[in-house]
């Protein structure tokens, strides 16, 4: 009677503790000495058959530079690199092209370097077939995508790349400085006021100005880049302005194709900074995917002629420029940076920000980030972790705030009215707001415009949007609440927590509560934690009581005889209100875990007459109990 053997059946990827306690005893009555030990199962081999989730250039993109890398990431298992040369074909045109393959990223990325420039003009197909396996030897589903490279700029006509401002822009700046452009140089002598000018749509007249070819941009040999200064600021017109660019010719001698763009003016100049709202990858992530872009989002819309790769550039530990190209949102205010090849795996990358201006010229503060890729590329398909409102949540404040967090950071371009909204079941309608995102982008808030109706069901709509890398959510149920009568004016504050502040001997299977004044939103706890020596302590975090009670579960047992420190910050009710101030508690736990079943012992007064009115009920247990689980529906004199 020495050996006790127990055959679970453990989860894969997980931390298994075995436990013994001195509840266990010989044949003579000794306790056993309390035992604990841990193990790691191993992951589970998914059977899922590979598969393309990204291309680079991408599927369907035009003026490609005739000597990009083609660059192919695979969700699923990695790939057998020895299954992937035959299985690649690279179409020039409908004729094959020799290249060199190779894998990186943990073998989920491949890479297609042409033995020599793609020719102009041309179409490029790539295909992956499925002879191309994973390490299991699942087949990888076929693939095909195409793109067409960029014109031969000895005869084509020179095409604008940018403007600033961005065509149909509005609230533009009285100082605005426009500027246009274009992908190869233009001949100098017909950049002119007769040519190129600006007129307004209040007066139909040119405003006065000076008109000037610049360089910018990355094209070579510069002289690209059409540019208007006004004399003065511009006036403000109910109507529009418009930049008319007319007969101007390459240096090439091919003529430009005559253009039209508009803006309208705002009320006043702008003399503030361009600042940095969020940057994704956050400063210091780790574990970012190879085939990792970077997302920068700033407090307005910036001049996109100044974003280029010598005031935006990704460096890998070798201090290597990795080459990328640039995008921006419709608003003008977020750009994206997409490497054209695999990040390299677990590497430290930084990324920096210098010589960005807004439309007026107004210059960005230079900004340095870095962050650590993984060992390969990031697929996995991002999902909604939860809302505030959850789904079912009745009396909720008619001035709530819409809030959905998500499991990895997020485009926010992806994120709008299609993706994300609050649909009125009563009108059929979308409710308008405004969106906002999280610093780390993986929580997006929806304020809206006014007020909700009193007593009303809504419904919380998130599907379709695109995480860092272009995996794209997919389906989530909505989430359906009901509004109370009223506003909500409160602010959060903790009115329970268990273990108690300063208690002793908490036992190591213990699962921590904290109870709040109010409803609060699930997805506003990033900064409530369980620490001991300065170390975080993995949770799992889960609402009940109409989400004012927060439990968290520890993923391990407790150290024994260890003090915890659990800390509470920055929660948010459903109106947005934030807890005036953190608070913190401690507690110090037992030599081991508590599976005994608590009991009453004692009632008093029990069975007797006669008793005063001013007796006080008591009831004795057989061991601690948590105060927060004693409501007037379980414990009561009736």
């Amino acid at each position: 009677n020495r050996t006790v053997t127990f055959t679970p059946t453990a989860p894969a990827g997980s931390t298994i503790t075995i436990v013994a306690t001195s509840d266990i005893k010989d044949l003579s009555g000794n306790s056993l000495v309390n035992f604990q030990s841990r193990y790691q199962t191993a992951d589970a081999v998914p059977g899922n058959a590979p598969q393309v989730v990204t291309m680079r250039p991408g599927n369907g993109a035009t003026n490609i530079a005739p000597n990009s890398v083609i660059t192919l990431f695979t969700s699923g298992n990695p790939l057998n690199p020895a299954t992937v040369q035959n299985a690649l074909h690279i179409a020039q045109n409908g004729i094959l092209v020799s290249g060199t393959v190779q894998l990186s990223g943990n073998n989920q990325a491949i890479e297609f370097i042409p033995s020599s420039p793609f020719v102009y003009g041309a179409v490029v197909q790539a295909f992956l077939d499925g002879s191309a396996q994973d390490i299991y030897g699942n087949a990888l589903q076929s693939f095909s995508g195409q793109f067409t490279v960029q014109g031969n700029p000895a005869s084509t006509a020179p095409r604008l790349l940018a403007a600033n401002p961005y065509n149909w822009a509005t609230n533009i700046p009285l100082n605005v400085v426009p500027q246009f452009e274009f992908d190869q140089p233009l001949a100098a002598a017909m950049v002119n006021a007769t040519n190129t000018r600006l007129i307004s749509g209040c007066t139909g007249q040119p405003v006065p100005g000076t008109v000037s070819l610049v360089s910018g941009g990355d094209v070579s040999g510069g002289n690209n880049v059409v540019r208007f200064q006004p004399q003065s600021p511009l006036a403000t017109c109910s109507s529009y302005y418009y930049f008319q660019i007319n007969n101007l010719t390459g240096a090439n001698g091919v003529a430009v194709t005559g253009q039209t763009y508009y803006f309208y003016a705002g009320s006043a100049s702008d003399t503030t900074t361009p600042a940095i709202m969020s940057l994704a990858p956050a400063n210091g992530s780790t574990g970012v995917g190879s085939n990792g872009i970077v997302v920068v989002t700033f407090n307005k819309p910036v001049n996109s002629i100044s974003v280029n790769g010598s005031t935006v550039r990704i460096i890998d530990g070798s201090q290597t420029v990795v080459p990328s190209s640039i995008s921006f949102d419709s608003t003008g205010a977020i750009v994206t940076i997409t490497p054209q090849a695999p990040l390299a795996a677990n590497a430290q990358m930084t990324v920096t920000i210098n010589g960005i201006t807004d439309a007026v010229g107004n210059a960005i503060v230079p900004v340095t980030t870095q962050f650590t890729t993984g060992a390969g590329p990031d697929t996995m398909t991002p999902v909604v972790l939860g809302s505030s409102p959850a789904g079912g949540t009745t009396d909720v404040p008619t001035n709530t705030v819409i809030v959905v967090q998500f499991n990895k950071p997020m485009a926010p371009s992806s994120i709008n009215a299609s993706t994300f909204y609050l649909y009125d079941t009563q009108t059929s309608q979308k409710v308008p707001g405004t969106v906002s995102f999280s610093a780390d982008l993986t929580t997006a808030t929806l304020v809206p415009s006014v007020p909700l109706s009193v007593g009303r069901q809504y419904r919380i709509y998130s599907s379709g949007a695109t995480d860092l890398t272009g995996n794209t959510q997919g389906y989530w149920n909505y989430a359906t609440f009901t509004t109370a009568y009223a506003s909500s004016s409160a602010t959060p504050l903790v009115t329970g927590i268990d273990p108690a502040d300063g208690l002793t001997s908490v036992p190591t299977n213990t699962v921590f509560k904290i109870q709040f004044n109010e409803p609060i939103q699930p997805t506003s706890i990033g900064q409530v934690s369980v620490t001991t020596g300065g170390q975080p302590v993995a949770v799992t975090s889960s609402f009940s009581n109409g989400n004012q009670l927060l439990s968290l579960t520890p993923s391990a047992l407790l150290l024994p005889s260890t003090q915890y420190t659990i800390s509470v910050a920055g929660v948010q009710d459903y109106a947005g209100h934030t807890m005036a101030t953190a608070q913190t508690f401690t507690f110090t736990t037992g030599p081991t875990i508590d599976v005994a079943q608590g009991t009453i012992t004692g009632v008093n007064p029990n069975g007797l007459s006669g008793i005063g009115t001013n007796v006080t009920p008591t009831v004795y247990f057989s061991e601690r109990v948590n105060p927060l689980t004693l409501t007037a529906s379980n414990f009561y004199l009736y």
